[in-house]
Order: structure tokens, then C-alpha cells, then sequence
């Protein structure tokens, strides 16, 4: 599995088109938009700064995804830019948004 800049990587790719994080920018609720893929329990999102600290985890079961979508709380996360990394068992997704 190859992690790439916004993408999923696995043997078997996704088109990243049905992937959307919005707002974009964001101030405090950054929504993101899952496409149709099975996610296992345990699922979680990490948002890493651009020197690659990690700023906040979050793990996730398919019950938190409502309507395709699953919230992240922001509100206290410095601004700044910021990689959002969503990882299942065999499946990676990597976005950036901005934090205002």
C-alpha cells in the first residue's frame, strides 16, 4: 500500500472524485464526504500539520457515518493548513483542508 496526496491506494483504486472535505476552509466543523466503501470498526482519521505532527485522532465505526458523512470537530485546531488522513483496514485517503 503506497500513501499518496489525495487518493486512496490499495490494489484496487477509488476514483477520488467522490471524496469531498468542505467546508474548505473551515473554522470549526469539517464534514467529509465518504464514498460507498465498506469501512471496518476501529476506522480512524488523523490530522497531521505540513511538519507531519500529528494534531488530532479520531477512530470511527460505519454507525458514525451518517448519510455518507462523517463530522470532525476543528474548532480548536491552530489555523493553519492541514493533511487529513483517513485509514481502514486496507484502504488510505489523504486530503488537505484549511483550518481559519
Amino acid at each position: 500500500m503506497i500513501a499518496c496526496e489525495q487518493g486512496w491506494t490499495n490494489t484496487d483504486e477509488i476514483s477520488n472524485s467522490s471524496i469531498k472535505v468542505y467546508p474548505n476552509p473551515t473554522s470549526s466543523l469539517l464534514s467529509i464526504h465518504l464514498p460507498k466503501v465498506e469501512f471496518e470498526t476501529g476506522s480512524i482519521i488523523s490530522i497531521f500539520d505540513f511538519s507531519g505532527r500529528l494534531i488530532l485522532t479520531k477512530k470511527f465505526n460505519p454507525s458514525d457515518i451518517e448519510n455518507s458523512i462523517i463530522s470532525l470537530n476543528v474548532k480548536d485546531v491552530p489555523q493553519g493548513m492541514y493533511s487529513c488522513v483517513i485509514q481502514s483496514e486496507n484502504k488510505i485517503f489523504s486530503t488537505k483542508f484549511t483550518k481559519i
